[in-house]
């Protein structure tokens, strides 16, 4: 239907905000100033544009190759998807997923599609040869970054509790031997890995892509986006402008545009399929359900104390510090969890031995 055509393009949409030009900036100046071997960390909540923040990156960093006319990928980008059996993330098949990205001609199974004793010839590979073989290819095709993107799914390894930084030192490894510089990309986890890592911690570059916070200035450039998102939305006028409901949205979303972005397209779908605009009620409807928010929320409150050294709050009066004009300053203060008890701090002391 060219109706939702129209609402595609509508929403493809991409809003030049803040914390995306700084990051995108800073990423760009890092990666082009790392050595081959060097190892740089992109870490930040989920839905927060990491994945589009590798799209925009390859982009310049190509500096307008076409692999068509060259055979040369200065940029090379996978997903380290958890493939195996019931969610199991297998070392040899992400090779092969490596394998593919880097067009090998020999074993890539896309180029051996419809010729099963091909694929039967490279399963039989081991993974030392398909190791090897991806060494060759990086180096063949001149590749200089190598962008892993989802690398929070190597927690899932079944070999053992070091498995997981195992794989990370031998992705290391690799950046060493085909002289790439290698970029991991995903969610907090991540963290826990390479904190078991001396070998890694003490050689990576950490970029964080963080979410918009209750100070001020963040909810003025939050506001700024909801307003972008105004535009392009068919709304009831009891709901506009969006930003009188800025707590709601932010709350809604944790301050993460991703987050906020799949929350309004879906109350628009709903609105469309309802062949109406879209109401308070609509919103209220397509907001993550509370199971959902919940695990979001720890997962990002233990991704900034990891970060940051302690907790930063997700909104206290939010409207109201929107709003305010006496507001001068707003401190990003420690707060416990939300839908947890207080924890229970140990008194000063020796607290690795336990309460005094």
């Amino acid at each position: 239907m060219d109706l939702n055509n129209d609402i595609k393009e509508k929403w493809k949409v991409k809003i030049n905000h803040r914390n995306w030009r700084e990051v995108c900036s800073k990423a760009f100046v890092m990666l082009t100033m790392a050595s081959p071997g060097e190892v740089i960390c992109i870490v930040g909540p989920s839905r927060i544009g990491k994945s589009e923040l590798i799209k925009e990156m390859s982009k310049k960093l190509s500096d307008g190759n076409r692999f068509e006319d060259s055979g040369l990928l200065p940029v090379v980008s996978v997903s380290a998807a958890n493939t195996g059996q019931n969610g199991i993330f297998q070392t040899k098949s992400f090779t092969l997923r490596m394998l593919e990205a880097v067009k090998n001609p020999i074993y890539s199974s896309a180029n051996n599609f419809d010729d099963d004793f091909a694929c039967q010839k490279i399963d039989r590979k081991t993974e030392s040869e398909l190791r090897l073989a991806l060494e060759r290819a990086l180096i063949i095709r001149k590749t200089r970054f190598l962008f892993i993107d989802e690398i929070q799914h190597v927690r899932y390894t079944t070999k053992g509790s070091n498995a997981p930084c195992a794989v990370m030192e031998s992705l290391k490894c690799l950046a060493e031997t085909a002289q790439v510089v290698l970029v991991f990309v995903g969610t907090y986890p991540i963290l826990d890995i390479i904190e078991n890592s001396p070998h890694l911690t003490a050689r990576k570059h950490e970029i964080h892509f963080p979410r918009y916070y209750t100070d001020k200035e963040d909810l003025k450039e939050f506001a700024r986006i909801l307003m972008a998102y105004e535009e392009i939305m068919d709304l009831h006028k009891t709901v506009k402008p969006l930003v009188k409901d800025i707590s709601m949205f932010y709350e809604g979303s944790f301050g993460c545009i991703g987050l906020l972005y799949f929350w309004l397209k879906r109350a628009s779908a709903f609105a469309i399929a309802g062949n109406q605009k879209v109401t308070k009620k609509i919103l209220e409807e397509a907001v993550l359900s509370y199971s959902s928010r919940k695990g979001l929320a720890n997962e990002i409150f233990y991704g900034e104390e990891k970060i940051y050294g302690g907790k930063i709050e997700f909104s206290n009066n939010v409207v109201e510090r929107y709003i305010s004009s006496k507001e001068t300053k707003i401190s990003k203060k420690k707060c416990s969890k939300p839908f947890q008890r207080k924890a229970v701090r140990m008194e000063p002391g020796n607290r690795m031995l336990g309460r005094k």
